[in-house]
């Protein structure tokens, strides 16, 4: 007769493991600077972010968490004093409205160290040249201090070396520790102006970190290698596009308009949807011909603006000149926005949207507004519905005589302006702390001015969204799914007779067990109702949605099959399935995007979503379910031992191999970073991948041979309590 104790006891506790992770997204404890009232209440403006209409909220967290690592993170000063958590929403305010702050304080994340040495391999000279200049450090020292100075990469133990050297001041010396500390991976963060000065050493030149993440972009392109594959980025290369990424979004944020070809994220004024803007449109239109016409503009072939199209590559929209040339709709509006050609802010954003529009429709339905009545509908329609949204800084920037010629109404223009710039002044007087007067009156002038040129979402669905990020359904879901396959696991290696004291706990622990299943189940259908009234659309819109999905599923096939049965197996594998996919989708983000956007033109109908995509990423739960059922069957065979006891010497045989196979895999990956990568080295590499195997290998056999351990440990002791229990009877 086998002893099951090891199967479930196995599997629960490995769920738990990886599970515990997810705890850190619970909310922390507001700070008195970077949050409060006033920035839940600035979180219900609403933008137009990624083709979809948002709280502020949610294109905070979306982007904070990009650029910092963190929905929130606490900031310090230079002499390590506490300034405040600063939340998603104020963290995203303060970038927009006082950067000068925000440009010298460390928050974008910069955890590759090799990376960090170059970029403040600059610094570290400069503290090195200013030491030496000094002149009181040791001459023993002087050797060793210019050999460091010329360096490419200066590490933290260089440093570490060097604050002890001989007639330092203490204030030196903790100079170069700070230092040390941050090249060490004690700090993973830089400052915007650290990015944007850093003087890089790379092959004998040197040069900007703007001008390295152009090399980078280049040597990846097509075209670097004709005929054949690019040669892939080193893994220090890949980092330095991943940082120039969070960099590049940050200066998007704090207002940069020199980033070419990228969007606007202050979005907040839909454009008019009214005869005033049709007329300002064709009025720009016609304006725009006469520009062509003119001869000293002959040689600046402008595009023909009803040749635009979607490139569906880059996705963006392009307009061709009579010579084919493309020309982005970005790059024109930036060069009509200068002011040689007479054009303001508002007539070149005109531009682009018309464009826009058209790229949409067959060429024989290119109408100027104003020609053809059902073209115009058209062009209501879409400027009510799909169009982009103006950026707030076009409303606020723009003489009131263009915006009122384009069909915003003045009064509400002139509320949202004055409620904007109090809103910026009182976050640069004082910053992480916006009053909560001012922050409702910028929402509803924005919502009133938005109400009367098109549409805005209510303030019940703006609600609803921001309940759902505050919330996080998806992210607690692996607690309360990793709770019940631990206990469920834990009750399948408990053997006693019924009615006993040792039954009457075994069925607690299936109770408790099944309260975290269902439990799991429960956040999980909140959070799909929640997205679906958010989207509009039914869930299995995008990997992260199929993947939690198919969690769900499972979990409720698990728990039918568990009210039929009642063995507790297809619950244990069942949680146990679905705290693995919930773990996934809430720590791979890169991968498994869990924000709702706009959706796919090709899945836009509720009818196929539901009746084919659904059924289909249904039936994908039936198999994960198998696949946890089929587990516990093969770990209970590998792993559970019989009535008589086995040594304990016999099952930890597994651990020799098991050990050092582990070792030698984590070695293979990690010790390139440990040693420093070079900038030649690829990533993907065979050791890099390989080192993964052989670890997953390892880390199998040990927890093969300790699970079986402890399943031989919890057998003995549940067979010596049933044989008291039963010696006590007779």
């Amino acid at each position: 007769m086998i002893k099951q104790g090891t199967s479930g006891l196995g599997l629960a506790l490995l769920a738990l493991a990886t599970c515990l992770p997810t705890v850190g997204f619970a909310a922390d404890s507001a700070a008195d600077r970077g949050q409060g009232p006033g920035y839940e209440e600035l979180g219900r403006l609403v933008l137009m972010h990624s083709g979809r209409r948002k709280p502020l909220d949610t294109v905070a967290r979306q982007e904070v968490k990009i650029i910092n690592g963190r929905q929130s993170f606490e900031l310090t000063d230079d002499d390590g004093k506490p300034l405040g958590k600063w939340g998603a929403t104020a963290a995203f305010w303060g970038w927009a409205s006082d950067p000068d702050t925000w440009d010298d304080r460390a928050f974008i994340l910069v955890e590759y160290v090799p990376l960090k040495e170059y970029l403040l391999g600059g610094r570290a000279r400069a503290l090195i040249a200013a030491i030496l200049a000094d002149d009181k450090a040791s001459h023993e020292s002087s050797g060793r201090l210019a050999e460091l100075k010329d360096a490419d990469r200066i590490s933290g133990a260089d440093l570490r070396v060097l604050a002890r050297t001989a007639g330092l001041s203490k204030d030196r010396q903790d100079e170069v520790e700070a230092l040390a500390h941050r090249l060490d991976g004690g700090d993973k963060f830089c400052s915007p102006r650290e990015l944007e000065e850093a003087q890089i050493r790379i092959d004998g030149r040197t040069i900007n970190f703007e001008q390295w993440f152009r090399d980078c972009a280049m040597k990846s392109r097509p075209m670097a290698n004709p005929g054949g594959e690019p040669p892939k980025l080193s893994a220090i290369e890949d980092k330095v596009v991943e940082v120039h990424g969070r960099l590049t979004r940050y200066q998007l944020i704090r207002g940069d308009r020199d980033l070419e070809f990228l969007p606007a994220v202050d979005r907040a004024v839909p454009r008019p949807a009214n005869e005033a803007y049709l007329g300002f449109l064709a009025a720009t239109l016609k304006k725009y011909d006469e520009m062509r016409a003119k001869p000293e503009n002959a040689d600046k072939e402008f595009p023909l603006l009803d040749r635009a199209r979607l490139d569906r590559m880059d996705n963006i929209v392009k307009v061709e000149t009579a010579s084919k040339r493309d020309f982005p709709i970005e790059g024109l509006q930036q060069l009509l926005a200068m002011t040689e050609f007479g054009f303001t802010a508002i007539e070149a954003d005109a531009i682009g949207t018309i464009v826009r529009h058209w790229a949409d429709l067959p060429r024989e339905d290119r109408k100027v507004p104003g020609t053809d009545s059902n073209a115009d509908e058209l062009l209501l329609t879409w400027l009510r519905e799909d169009a982009d949204w103006a950026p707030i800084s076009l409303v606020i920037n723009s003489e009131p005589a263009d915006l009122s010629a384009a069909g915003y109404p003045g009064t509400e223009v002139t509320n949202l302006r004055e409620a904007y710039q109090a809103a910026r002044q009182s976050e640069v007087d004082s910053s992480g702390v916006l009053p909560l007067g001012q922050a409702e009156a910028l929402v509803a002038s924005a919502r009133a001015l938005a109400e009367s040129i098109s549409g805005y979402p209510t303030v019940a669905l703006v609600q609803k969204e921001v309940g759902y990020n505050e919330f996080a359904p998806f992210y607690k879901a692996p607690i309360f799914y990793g709770l019940g396959a631990l206990l469920l696991g834990m009750s399948l290696t408990i053997r006693s007779t019924r009615g006993s004291t040792l039954d009457a706990f075994r069925k607690a622990m299936v109770g408790a067990g099944m309260a975290g299943f269902v439990g799991g189940i429960g956040l999980e259908v909140y959070g799909f109702a929640q997205r679906i009234a958010i989207s509009g659309w039914a869930p299995v819109t995008n990997m992260y949605e199929t993947v939690i999905w198919v969690a769900l599923v499972t979990a409720v096939i698990g728990l039918v099959l568990e009210l039929v049965y009642r063995k507790v197996y297809a619950a244990a594998a069942a949680s146990a399935v679905a705290t693995l996919c919930t773990i996934v989708a809430a720590n791979a983000a890169s991968v498994l995007n869990p924000n709702i956007e706009s959706l796919q033109p090709v899945l836009r109908s509720n009818y196929w979503l539901t009746i084919h995509v659904l059924t289909i990423v249904s039936s994908y739960a039936a198999f994960a379910l198998a696949m946890g059922l089929g587990t516990f069957a093969l770990w209970n065979y590998l792993t559970a031992t019989y009535r008589q006891d086995v040594p304990y010497a016999s099952l930890a045989g597994l651990l020799g191999p098991g050990i050092p196979t582990t070792l030698a895999g984590l070695a293979l990956v990690y010790g390139p970073s440990l040693a420093g990568r070079t900038l030649e080295e690829p990533t993907g590499s065979v050791a890099f991948y390989g080192g993964w195997v052989v670890a997953a290998i390892g880390v199998f056999l040990t927890v093969a041979s300790l699970t079986a351990i402890l399943g031989e440990a919890v057998s003995r002791a549940s067979f010596a309590a049933v044989s008291w229990e039963r010696s006590l009877r007779r």
